[in-house]
């Protein structure tokens, strides 16, 4: 198990005791230089990472743009997206998180959330209602969130023959929520509307 951050300057810690410097170059990470000389089998580790991190970022991407066209379709706005790597820690929510797992190829699970500020926004554009509980809001982000991490697994199925299906979804509401990401690369996918950020949380296992 590796952690990894795009941070330039920090450590990505690989083997028993042994750090490599990170940068981040067009929103992937490379390892540019190490404490110490490497042995033959800590280099070609550090290959191997690069290798998992790029592959995945190719998956991530592919839910970039279904995220995009499935936002269009129900609020009717263009989002400004953006794609990060997102190190390996706890997501730490306020509002509302749809967890979602991935199941055959490739496994992993996938978050969306929002603030409940946002949430309320963006349930009266899906309802197209004024008026609507707090439960209505919730399903209508559930809902919403199935239908962008599902066109995202038809897409990925598609386009690189993997095998992907969804798990039920599962909504937490509240203040500082953790999610862990145990043992998955994982990558946050924002997408910037007039009325506030909703973001997917996306993580990948190794060797998928």
């Amino acid at each position: 198990m590796f952690q990894a951050s795009t941070v330039e300057g920090k450590f990505l810690t690989v083997a028993a005791g042994n750090s490599f410097r990170c940068i981040e170059i067009s929103r992937r990470t490379f390892i540019i230089e190490s404490q110490k000389f490497l042995t033959i089998s800590e280099g070609l580790l550090v290959e191997k990472i690069n290798r998992e991190i790029e592959l995945r970022e190719s998956y991530a991407e592919i839910f970039v743009d279904a995220f995009r066209e499935e936002i269009l379709n129900l609020t009717g706005e263009a989002a400004e997206m953006k794609l990060d790597f997102y190190e390996n820690r706890p997501l730490k929510v306020d509002g509302i998180a749809i967890v979602i797992g991935l199941t055959g190829s490739p496994s992993g699970r996938a978050v969306v959330y929002m603030s409940d500020e946002t949430l309320k926004i963006f349930a009266r554009k899906m309802l197209r209602q004024d008026e609507f509980s707090e439960d209505e809001a919730n399903d209508a982000a559930e809902d919403a969130a199935n239908v962008f991490v599902a066109r995202g697994a038809k897409l990925l199925n598609e386009l690189a023959k993997k095998n992907l299906t969804l798990t039920p979804p599962g909504t937490i509401c509240g203040s500082a929520i953790k999610i862990a990401a145990h043992k998955l690369i994982t990558f946050k996918i924002t997408a910037a509307l007039s009325f506030g950020e909703i973001c997917m949380n996306i993580g990948f296992a190794e060797g998928d």
